[in-house]
């Protein structure tokens, strides 16, 4: 045998004489049994779909809600890195908000709120910048950027409150 099929049984032709079999064609001459699961399939399927675009559906909006809330906190770290490279640049807020700004394109309803404070000694009271000295101690300048964007779902889910606002703050210490 040479595993091509029996040649010398019935004409040397054997099964080849059949005609092929196509799917379609036996799902069309089935019985009612196949036909019932036939049927049964197409339910399942209908059912199927709906619960994957769901699904489909949820993942994207949780990498959008990800996407922007990584953004808005990057955006956050950006503004006081700005601030934190010099006295003067701590001065800046509208310099550090716009760094800010800059950082979180593609973000609606974007806002960032820049502040600036010194630190009398270890653990001391904290001065905001400009409106006073420290007295004693060494004197230590921190700026802070908090940062807010509110974000909207592109389709409406049961149980889940939309708009949400995604927010971030960083702090440093000005060098």
């Amino acid at each position: 045998m040479s595993g091509f099929g029996d040649l010398s049984a019935s004409g040397g032709l054997g099964d080849l004489r059949k005609p092929l079999e196509r799917p379609w064609a036996v799902a069309l001459n089935a019985s009612k049994g196949h036909r019932r699961s036939i049927g049964q399939s197409a339910i399942e399927l209908g059912l199927a779909i709906p619960v994957c675009i769901g699904l489909m559906l949820g993942a994207i909006e949780a990498g959008r809600l990800a996407y922007a809330a990584l953004t808005v906190s990057n955006a956050a770290v950006a503004g006081a890195r700005y601030g934190a490279q010099s006295v003067a640049t701590a001065a800046d807020l509208s310099g550090m908000e716009s760094a800010a700004a800059s950082n979180a394109q593609g973000v609606q309803n974007f806002t960032a709120t820049a502040s600036c404070y010194l630190q009398c000694g270890t653990g001391g009271s904290q001065i905001t910048c400009g409106a006073g000295s420290c007295t004693s101690g060494q004197q230590t300048i921190y700026v802070t950027v908090n940062t807010s964007a509110g974000f909207k779902s592109l389709t409406s889910y049961p149980f889940v409150t939309w708009p949400t606002t995604v927010s971030g703050q960083a702090t440093m210490r000005v060098e």
